[in-house]
Order: structure tokens, then sequence, then C-alpha cells
């Protein structure tokens, strides 16, 4: 008898947390940057999108960023690198950030 086994983020290798991380902070990053520029937008733009629509978004960035830095916790805690203590604290940063940017709108 065959068993399957759960997907653990716990049971990938320390390679791919830590890609999964960076790729994680990166993206949503790049994400946040875009919804910047679309909030900065006025309503004589030709991509002017609604502030409620700019908050949603937002917080799915916020959700995205949660995400990535459990997994570069896990990456850090799991490999023990000086590079993924960068990429822990770059993407604690990043939560922080996404955090006071929230707040402002």
């Amino acid at each position: 008898m065959i068993k399957k086994q759960a997907f653990v983020f716990w049971n990938l290798p320390h390679t791919a947390l830590l890609f999964l991380s960076i790729w994680g902070v990166s993206q949503t990053i790049l994400a946040c940057l875009m919804i910047e520029r679309f909030y900065g937008c006025s309503y004589d733009c030709d991509f002017y999108v609604p502030q409620k629509i700019v908050f949603f978004l937002a917080i799915i960035c916020f959700i995205s960023l949660i995400f990535s830095f459990i997994f570069a916790f896990f990456s850090a805690f799991k490999t023990q690198q000086p590079i993924v203590h960068k990429v822990l604290f770059l993407s604690y940063l990043a939560v922080v950030c996404q955090v006071y940017y929230i707040a402002s709108l």
C-alpha cells in the first residue's frame, strides 16, 4: 500500500526554501511598487485604479510578504547560512514597509 505524504515546507531542500523566500520577497516588492504607481496616479491618467482596489491589492501583497517571511524563517532556521539571514532581514523590512504603506492609505 502506497501512502501519500502531505506537502510540508519543512521537508523542502535548503536551496528550494531559500529560492522560494527570495522569489516571494522580490516579486511582492515589485507588486508593491506597481500598486504605489497606481495609487499616485490621478483621475486623468490612462490607468487610473480606484483607491478601494489599491487597498485590496496592498492587503494581498502584505499576505504574500507574510508567507515569504515564513519561508525565509524556515530557511534560516534549517540552513544556518549567512545569506539566508540577510534574506530573512530583507523580508522583515519588506513586511514592515508594507504595513506602513497600508497604514498610510
